[in-house]
């Protein structure tokens, strides 16, 4: 009888610390995150939607506006939506106070292929969409917008990263310019944390070696008061990477630093393969930061990795198998 309340008692006592558990803490991919207080901030980076391209984001039914017509989504452009669409229902905090836009919203005119992997060749139909799509996924308060590679996003001398922010009615940030909504980096503060956003990093194929550039940056960005942050985030290798490392604060104070590359929103082009068919495929998905009031940062990286495919493997044996056959009938 004694043994048999000691065991009750057990599972009354693990029932109960496990609803508080539950009730008090979120846990996503095996993070425990705390029950967040409502001064804390939250911010959604996105980046490297390649909007225009045939393996890159785009919204549920892209406008061809010159052709009076709608694009029919392929594939690999459904399954880029499938992600970022789970993605946005796995926020920590569905309504966002802060969304960035991280730099490469559309794919460009893809000169070096002549647009041959290219939906539409007209920047203002992928600007469009990703406003059309950015209203899909999310419903934010303010937004920001930096400027991506000057091959997707350029075009003589429009920049269409900052057409995309004159759309979205983004908040002028430019460090520098006072006519400029969108610049090459940002920097914010928010409950007294500093931020810098930048689309540009180094980038390194050696997997073993990709943490290299992330901690080559933080440590130059603290050469200069400038571009020091306790915060740092990064896009353009398609992949999400973190590191932390201790740095003199703007006090000279010591104090521990991160930095962050944010994931894509496209699958591998032709253009990709130059390098080799190794490590080509990214991470999909962006990521969450939520900032509680103490300054204390919390990164909630929603990421995927394509589905593998079964390639198309031609059997050579089989064709000439085939073809013997037809010989001897002869």
């Amino acid at each position: 009888m004694m043994k048999q309340n000691k065991k009750n008692l057990k599972k009354k006592v693990k029932k109960f610390f496990t609803e508080r558990r539950v009730k008090n803490n979120a846990r996503h991919y095996g993070v425990q995150y705390p029950r967040f207080s409502k001064g804390a901030i939250s911010i959604v980076v996105i980046s490297d939607l390649h909007c225009g391209s045939i393996k890159g984001a785009c919204s549920s039914r892209p406008v061809l506006a010159n052709k009076d017509s709608h694009w029919e989504l392929t594939d690999e452009q459904k399954e880029v939506r499938k992600v970022l669409v789970w993605g946005a229902k796995n926020l920590r905090k569905r309504h966002i106070d802060v969304l960035i836009i991280n730099g490469e919203g559309i794919d460009g005119e893809n000169r070096h292929q002549h647009g041959n992997q290219s939906w539409t060749s007209d920047p203002l139909d992928m600007v469009n969409d990703v406003v059309k799509l950015l209203h899909e996924l999310f419903e934010w308060e303010i937004c920001y917008v930096s400027r991506g590679s000057k091959y997707h996003v350029q075009v003589g001398a429009t920049d269409w990263d900052e057409v995309l922010a004159e759309k979205l009615g983004a908040i002028y940030n430019s460090p520098h310019s006072k006519t400029s909504i969108s610049d090459d980096y940002g920097l914010l503060r928010i409950n007294g944390l500093k931020i810098l956003y930048a689309h540009h990093i180094s980038y390194s194929p050696d997997p073993a070696g990709k943490g290299r550039p992330l901690s080559k940056e933080l440590a130059n960005c603290n050469d200069k008061a400038e571009t020091r942050a306790d915060f740092h985030i990064r896009s353009h290798v398609h992949s999400y990477g973190e590191y932390k490392a201790f740095f003199e604060d703007e006090n000279n104070d010591p104090k521990m630093q991160a930095i962050i590359t944010t994931p894509c929103c496209k699958y591998p082009d032709s253009f990709l393969f130059k390098g080799g068919m190794g490590h080509t495929v990214p991470d999909i998905g962006f990521v969450e930061i939520i900032v509680e009031e103490d300054g204390e940062l919390f990164i909630n990286p929603i990421v995927a990795k394509p589905e593998s495919r079964d390639p198309h493997v031609s059997d050579v044996n089989k064709i000439l198998g085939k073809r013997h056959e037809k010989r001897k009938k002869v």
